[in-house]
């Protein structure tokens, strides 16, 4: 388990529902705040200093804009109270993140990661599909091996076995899946996601990933968490 050590070069899976950095859009609005309250402030001194002494300027109009300056100040104070308590939850949900570790969990991705000298992923075609083909690479495109698919509806179930080839523990793997109907083999939709088991957290200024060998994710990534997958996943399909 990493927990933190040294990592081999990782590859984040990209997330299927992607976030705005909250992080990011709150130093934006705390910089955007903090240059209008200078302008602000410069501009009140200036109406000060070019007053004319015999017709100062109303005590009214003076106090309004005493009165937003004070609103905005309190703004950007909100604003760095905000900044400390999203500090905190990320801190919280970093350490939560450990309760994932020794877990298999379900990602909705076609890459996996050899874990125990195999990899599993779960797999649906939107439609009556007539022939489906399974083909698994490594990181550099290079064919693994090419099976036949279930072509039965729902959800499928394909465990690759890297026993039989010189890829390492924790080496990434990629599913892609062609399935076809009719004489004419129209090309069908298909979704995969994979089964990993969670062996370590590491975190960046950002955030916090959870990792699976040589490969990286984000809790917000995990579609659920699942006991004995690999029991229950059906054997490795044979060859074409």
């Amino acid at each position: 388990m990493s927990l933190f050590s040294s990592l081999q070069p990782q590859q984040i899976i990209p997330s299927a529902n992607p976030v705005n950095n909250g992080q990011s859009a709150a130093d934006a609005a705390k910089e955007r705040a903090e240059e209008q309250q200078a302008d602000f402030l410069n501009l009140l001194l200036t109406q000060l200093a070019a007053q004319n002494p015999l017709d100062p300027m109303d005590t009214d109009e003076f106090s309004a804009q005493l009165t937003r300056y004070s609103i905005l100040e309190q703004g950007i104070e909100t604003n760095q109270n905000l900044t400390v308590t999203n500090d905190l939850l990320g801190q919280n949900a970093t350490a939560a993140s450990f309760s994932y570790i020794g877990k298999n969990v379900e990602v909705e991705t076609n890459m996996n990661s050899v874990q125990n000298g195999e990899a599993t992923w779960s797999y649906v075609v939107e439609g009556d599909a007539d022939n489906v083909v399974l083909t698994v690479t490594d990181k550099n495109g290079a064919r693994l091996g090419e099976f036949d698919g279930s072509i039965e509806p729902g959800v499928q179930s394909f465990t690759f076995d890297a026993s039989g080839t010189a890829l390492e523990e924790g080496a990434p793997v990629y599913l892609s899946i062609r399935a076809t109907e009719g004489v004419d083999e129209n090309k069908l939709n298909a979704r995969s996601t994979a089964i990993l088991n969670v062996d370590g957290v590491w975190t960046n200024q950002d955030e916090s990933l959870l990792t699976a060998g040589e490969l990286s994710f984000r809790t917000s990534d995990i579609l659920k968490i699942v006991d004995g997958a690999t029991d229950n996943a059906t054997a490795q399909q044979p060859p074409l």
